[in-house]
């Protein structure tokens, strides 16, 4: 990745790439990101953006993503692509193939996944975010392998009051409990023209 954290009042990023190959060993992982661990502003704007990575985790990860760990505030993210696989030994909380865990609001258009997802154990778990609550999201898809525990979903492990459209998922998703093809637990969400064409398992709450 580029940096570890970044804080800012306004950020912008254009154009931006990273590639790399991670390994790390711990009892517990927070904010690991292909780009960046964490990002916080007061009004963030990602637009053309690509990261490519391998992760292996050896302990249990928090808050990691194939882009960034998390990213907290009002946001545009635009044509924002990832390639990766995030092996983990052991997953916790928030852990998505673009960003674990995406706070605030705003927009969130033409945002892709293409990966692996591997974190037994895992809750709030997306092969696109972790979790996401009051976004628009439109025009994302994910082409993932995704294994957790529960609250796990294709495209989002949880989400509330959000709209989402223009979405897609393929591959396969398992867990225990709360599992989705495309979002494995929502309150008030809207979802239109999106559907899973992936494999899903689990034993309780599948959908």
């Amino acid at each position: 990745g580029y940096v570890g954290t970044i804080y800012a009042s306004i950020l912008e990023m254009v154009n931006t790439s990273s590639s790399g190959d991670f390994q790390i060993n711990g009892d517990a992982i927070f904010d690991v990101g292909g780009f960046a661990g964490m990002i916080t502003a007061g009004d963030v704007a990602i637009s053309n953006s690509q990261a490519t990575s391998n992760m292996t985790i050896a302990g249990a990860g928090n808050l990691t993503g194939g882009y960034a760990g998390q990213i907290v505030g009002p946001m545009q993210i635009y044509a924002c692509s990832v390639e990766a696989d995030l092996i983990m030994s052991q997953g916790e909380w928030y852990i998505g193939g673009v960003v674990g865990l995406i706070s605030g609001s705003g927009e969130l258009r033409s945002v892709d996944f293409t990966g692996e997802i591997h974190a037994p154990g895992g809750v709030t778990v997306g092969g696109l975010f972790g979790r996401a609550d009051a976004f628009e999201i439109d025009k994302a898809f994910a082409v993932v392998d995704l294994e957790a525990s529960a609250s796990v979903g294709g495209l989002i492990g949880i989400t509330r009051e959000a709209t989402i459209s223009n979405t897609y998922v393929q591959g396969s998703v398992s867990g225990e409990a709360s599992v989705g093809g495309l979002i494995g637990h929502t309150d008030f969400a809207s979802v239109e023209d999106s559907y899973s064409a992936a494999v899903v398992t689990g034993n309780s709450a599948v959908g």
